[in-house]
């Protein structure tokens, strides 16, 4: 009988051409297990193999890079979650996609919040809700678009309103669902985020001319850089649906806290 030690292990793989390093490759179900991997060549399929986020239900749920769930955090990243006052099975994959950095979740969710939450902004949440759905379809963010969806049948509270508006956003006619002043703010978001650059003085007259004031000419135009991070972070990074929005709290998500 061979006895596999350690020493034999990386003998093998010397001799193979390969180089023996320890590689800690965490799979992230409840219970943390930790293998010695390989680097170079190897390396790649290890990661793009393991290292993945599961839901409290198992689901699969691919993040590309390393996530940490709420009962393996620690320190600053601990300290983030808990700032989110939500039920740790219902932490959405974009938010565990800051799990290596918690100041960039910290940041992420402080722009959000004052973005699309805060209390001293007068555009209205369903609209704003609609503004994100158009960024986010035109970046092609499939993600954001369903969660933001939600967020607008539960502002509009209003099924065939809601339908309208989706199917408005969806074609471009914005006119068809939308006031002539919404209509224009869309304009400007669909402008701003296709071809930012030929945004011009003009663009923000016309919103303040159809009787948008300045701050709420900022506030569509901070939705609308808002979703373009957003949509950036999620593309980038391979965030998934997974069943997010079919878990029982999900009016608590955070990623539509008040």
């Amino acid at each position: 009988m061979v006895l596999w030690t350690k020493d034999r292990i990386g003998s093998a793989f010397i001799a193979a051409g390969l180089e023996w390093k320890p590689l800690r490759v965490a799979l992230f179900w409840p219970g943390t297990v930790s293998i010695v991997g390989l680097k170079f060549r190897f390396r790649m399929i290890v990661q793009a193999r393991f290292f993945f986020a599961f839901n409290t239900k198992g689901n699969i749920a691919v993040v590309w890079i390393k996530t940490t769930l709420p009962e393996h955090a620690e320190g600053r990243l601990a300290a983030s979650y808990r700032k989110l006052g939500a039920p740790p099975a219902r932490l959405d994959q974009i938010i565990l996609a800051h799990s290596e950095r918690p100041h960039t979740l910290d940041g992420h969710m402080a722009i959000y919040r004052s973005v699309l939450h805060d209390r001293a902004n007068t555009l209205g949440r369903a609209f704003a809700e609609a503004i994100g759905i158009l960024v986010s379809q035109l970046n092609g963010c499939s993600y954001c678009v369903s969660h933001h969806a939600h967020g607008l049948a539960q502002a509009l509270a209003d099924e065939t309103r809601c339908e309208s508006w989706l199917e408005a956003l969806r074609s471009g006619n914005f006119r068809s669902a939308f006031d002539p002043r919404q209509a224009l703010a869309l304009d400007y978001a669909r402008k701003l985020t296709i071809t930012p650059a030929e945004i011009a003085q003009a663009d923000v007259d016309s919103l303040r001319l159809a009787g948008w004031d300045d701050g709420c000419i900022l506030e569509i135009n901070q939705i609308t850089a808002y979703f373009a991070y957003a949509n950036r972070t999620v593309l980038g990074l391979g965030v998934n649906l997974a069943d997010e929005l079919n878990a029982p709290d999900s009016a608590s998500d955070p990623h539509h806290a008040t």
